[in-house]
């Protein structure tokens, strides 16, 4: 396979944003390590504007001219301007004080700078969701607008490594127990490698384990390289691993059913697309596997961590520890919070500063963190609600119907189709790597509604790629294949192609 700048420019820009907030150097406590997120997305939106998708017989020209008219014509374009700058004016429109009021004795927020537009607390703490959606909004319409079927399908195998090398980090990090200053960083109490909390190491090693699975299933039935298949296998290992010692109850639960239901999925797809020999094969290596794993868990080291937690979790004990109680209480008071701000919210971690005035003293009673300084209510759409109120929540939303609309198409489609190329099967029509791209969606929207999964910048950009990749994956009726096979024979501009030409000319 040749490697031409031109052709993937755009996949390496995408994998850069990757990289960069997976390298943990940008953390909440310095908006200064977020800077280059702006110089990478511009770069991105420079690369997908130069570099599109061509189409059979296109100059480079024409090219670009669609692709620009195609992605400043694109709603999820302009939505994502309008919620840039709402969080703009949130971090703008700001501090308010609290204070304590002696006549009512009661604590009262102090009016913002400019009544009747969003406001905040805290600029910095406001502002950080600009860089939590701003790589989000920038990787969604470059791969709209920018890639091709390959070239997401090569994006998932990116983000499938950089997921191994993660994983691999995390678990070094976890055995050897030392609480390493990254970047020069101070560690929080509850983080895992890379991530300041372990919820966000779940949700991200979660999501990867199922993208992983679904490749590893696409290359066992197209008989891919013995060396595809070694690095994807790793890949579902090591994700699953790292997901289960993040020792969180929804990773555990997500990893175990969705490896449950990802074998026998597996076992159908790949029934009639094997040969029985090859069958046997794998299903020999995936018992070794889960036999050594049992063997780790049951007999070397029988009083690990990861044990005692699957055992509360078993005989439900993980549900009388008072956690349960406690987030069901945050959770009333971000309700409360919400209607006291309505429109606008009290901006990013807002919660934290007006949670005091929403609890009653029984409440803080049946609160158990030892801070006793409440940051969140661990319910991302509430947190959500609160923060952003309906003007930011409906953008959120409406941005998350846009995406879905082309994946439900697709599925449709796909289903009343009559095309002879097609399995008979209509639940084997839906690619592997699209089936576990729903349900790594569908699982972490899950884990985000009692966790605060979507408060890292890292989760939210994968959650975002993969919903605007899954339509790419899904294969569509014969005009989009017709279309597809335009795009990979369309000639690509490239710097060099043209001095070629030139020199050849020279020497007639």
């Amino acid at each position: 396979m040749r490697f031409t700048l031109s052709k993937s420019a755009v996949l390496i820009h995408l994998a850069l944003l990757a990289v960069f907030l997976g390298s943990g150097a940008c953390r909440a406590s310095g908006l200064k390590s977020y800077l280059p997120l702006i110089w990478l997305a511009l770069a991105t939106f420079e690369m997908a504007l130069l570099f599109p998708p061509g189409v059979k017989g296109e100059t480079i020209q024409a090219s670009r001219r669609r692709a620009s008219r195609r992605m400043f014509r694109d709603p999820l374009f302009f939505l994502g301007i309008a919620g840039l700058l709402f969080i703009t004016c949130q971090a703008l429109n700001g501090p308010r004080a609290v204070g304590y009021d002696a006549t009512a004795m009661v604590w009262r927020a102090g009016p913002p700078p400019l009544a009747g537009l969003p406001s905040c607390f805290d600029r910095a703490e406001a502002f950080q969701a600009f860089f939590w959606l701003l790589p989000a909004w920038t990787a969604v319409l470059a791969i709209r607008h920018g890639l091709t079927r390959r070239g997401r399908l090569r994006l998932l195998h990116v983000l499938a490594a950089l997921s191994t090398l993660l994983a691999v980090f995390c678990l070094l990090q976890y055995a050897w127990g030392d609480e390493w200053k990254l970047w020069g960083q101070a560690v929080t109490a509850d983080h895992y490698g890379i991530f300041a909390y372990s919820g966000f190491a779940a949700a991200f090693f979660s999501i990867m384990f199922l993208i992983s699975g679904g490749l590893l299933i696409t290359a066992l039935a197209e008989d891919g390289s013995k060396w595809r298949l070694r690095m994807l296998y790793a890949a579902v290992v090591l994700n699953m691993v790292a997901a289960a010692f993040t020792l969180e109850h929804a990773a555990l639960l997500l990893v175990a059913v969705g490896g449950l239901a990802g074998i026998v999925y597996a076992g159908v797809y790949l029934k009639h697309r094997l040969p029985q020999v090859k069958q046997l094969k794998y299903m020999a290596v995936l018992l070794l596997t889960l036999g050594g794993l049992a063997f780790l868990h049951f007999v070397a080291y029988p009083e690990n961590a990861l044990h005692a937690r699957i055992k509360a979790l078993y005989t439900g004990q993980a549900l009388k520890s008072g956690w349960f109680g406690e987030r069901q209480v945050l959770c009333d008071a971000a309700w409360r919070i919400f209607k006291a701000y309505p429109a606008y919210g009290t901006a990013t971690w807002g919660f934290r500063h007006e949670v005091g005035r929403f609890l009653t003293d029984a409440d803080w009673e049946r609160i158990v963190s030892g801070t006793q300084h409440p940051i969140t209510c661990f319910c991302d759409p509430r947190q959500f609600l609160c923060e952003l109120g309906l003007v930011g929540s409906g953008m959120l939303l409406l941005a998350i119907v846009l995406l879905l609309i082309p994946v439900c198409r697709r599925i449709y489609r796909l289903m009343r189709a009559t095309d002879a190329s097609l399995a008979e099967s209509r639940l084997q029509r839906i690619p592997p790597v699209a089936v576990t791209g729903l349900a790594a969606l569908l699982g972490v929207a899950i884990m985000g509604c009692y966790d605060m999964s979507f408060r890292d910048p890292l989760v939210i950009l994968i959650w975002f790629m993969l919903l605007a990749l899954l339509p790419g994956v899904i294969p569509g009726p014969a005009a989009d294949h017709a279309t597809e096979r335009r795009q990979k024979e369309a000639r690509r501009w490239s710097p060099f192609s043209r001095r070629r030409q030139q020199r050849a000319r020279h020497e007639d």
